[in-house]
């Protein structure tokens, strides 16, 4: 990993630890170093690479499946409208309802999540999770296979 892609993961997972992602683009850095502030440089597909960083820093703000988790999901599920209501066993147990409703919370999370780091810089690149390619498709059904695994891992039940 090369020193600018360490700094950008280190320096957004610090702002995702401290809750200040809203305020990510007035937090002092060096933005010589900072990838989102010069995409140009960033290796690979940007939008990987973003949403790489994204979960990345959802992971440090909710690293575990628990009730503070299952609080978020059924928020968000009341945000949308749906009756549902999902409890840390059905997730811990992936049931499909409540494996369905946790991808419902994690889309809406990275979509939030790129579009203020979108705002980071003028430069920022601005990406969303609807109407992408099969390739960048899949690559964020992997994604969200590896983010429920890596929370779930982590889950004490």
């Amino acid at each position: 990993m090369s020193d600018a892609v360490e700094y950008t993961f280190a320096h957004f997972e610090r702002i995702a630890e401290e809750n200040r992602f809203p305020e990510n683009a007035s937090i002092e850095h060096d933005s010589n170093m900072c990838l989102i502030c010069h995409p140009e440089n960033i290796p690979g597909d940007s939008f990987k690479f973003c949403l790489d960083l994204i979960v990345s820093c959802i992971l440090k703000r909710r690293p575990r499946i628990d009730e503070s988790l299952i609080e978020a999901v059924n928020e968000e599920m009341e945000m949308l409208g749906e009756d549902y209501r999902i409890t840390l066993q059905e997730l811990l147990n992936e049931e499909p309802e409540a494996v369905k409703a946790w991808q419902m919370w994690a889309r809406s999370s990275i979509n939030t999540g790129l579009e203020m780091l979108s705002m980071h810089s003028q430069n920022a690149p601005y990406y969303q999770l609807d109407d992408l390619d099969e390739s960048r498709s899949q690559y964020v059904r992997q994604k969200l296979e590896e983010f429920f695994r890596l929370q779930k891992g982590t889950s004490t039940t």
